[in-house]
């Protein structure tokens, strides 16, 4: 990315959140043993046990680490630009959206393939739809900033075929790896991704204000208070300015003689005196 973007979390506080809670989440869950919550499957959670709070919640915590730091790599590297290119509400918005979608489709699927196939569909706990929904926004509205090839070079009679990579290689390649083993959410959520994009189903130009609570508030002035402050700063100044030249004015015209008396050398002076 350019040099000129900020670095870090600087001014993408929905990223920032979503990090904190993508970290927190599961270290909660695995101190209080409470991770079997945020598994989903049609049979038996929903079909026996009737456990629809299940599909609310599945997508807020990852069930091991590596899918964590996975997770966070693609927020630090891919997502947080789309926040400074959406702004924060309208990509609260788009966080909202994908997740609802998610939520219904994989309902749906699971719904489907127990009733008329007769499989009984595991999903994955976490937010995999959610970020791949994003990265295909990221994709779509990010142009890739450099790119590099590679030279292959199979035998010496033919030659070298070259493969011409961008900087959103790595990225794909994360993507890769989260979705090796959660194949069916990670799909369902990139297509949804795509619908969304394309406004074929609504919700990208949703835009959501979430207020965030500010711990320590310090007394803020209004533009009218500070232009006032300022004018009057500098009227003072004037007063003074004038102040000072009629002081000087005063100090010239209290000795008229000096002022109009030529200065004498020292020698005349002392001749003046004995003439005197």
């Amino acid at each position: 990315m350019s040099s000129l973007i900020p670095k870090g979390f600087y001014q993408v506080p929905r990223c920032k959140a979503f990090t904190v809670l993508l970290i927190m989440l599961p270290i909660f869950a695995s101190l209080f043993d409470l991770k079997y919550v945020f598994i989903l499957s049609y049979d038996p959670f929903i079909g026996q046990w009737r456990q629809y709070w299940r599909i609310l919640i599945y997508q807020l915590s990852f069930q091991n680490e590596s899918e964590v730091m996975i997770g966070v790599a693609l927020i630090h590297f891919a997502i947080k630009h789309l926040e400074r290119i959406y702004g924060s509400n309208k990509f609260l918005g788009v966080v909202v959206a994908s997740y609802f979608y998610n939520m219904v489709a994989t309902t749906i699927l699971m719904e489907v393939a127990y009733h008329l196939l007769g499989l009984d569909i595991y999903v994955s706990a976490g937010p995999f739809g959610i970020i791949t929904s994003l990265i295909y926004f990221y994709f779509q509205s990010t142009p890739s900033a450099y790119k590099f090839q590679i030279n292959l070079k199979v035998n010496e009679s033919r030659p070298n075929s070259k493969i011409v990579l961008t900087d959103q290689f790595f990225i794909k390649i994360l993507i890769l790896q989260l979705a090796i083993f959660n194949i069916i959410p990670c799909a369902t959520g990139y297509l949804i991704g795509i619908l969304l994009h394309r406004d074929i189903l609504p919700g990208k130009g949703l835009c959501l204000r979430l207020s965030m609570p500010k711990f320590k508030s310090e007394p803020t002035r209004s533009t009218e208070e500070i232009n006032r402050l300022l004018a009057g700063s500098n009227n003072e100044e004037e007063d003074d300015d004038e102040h000072e030249d009629l002081h000087d004015h005063n100090d010239d015209s209290d000795e008229p003689g000096r002022a109009e008396t030529p200065v004498r050398p020292l020698g005349t002076q002392i001749l003046n005196t004995f003439r005197a």
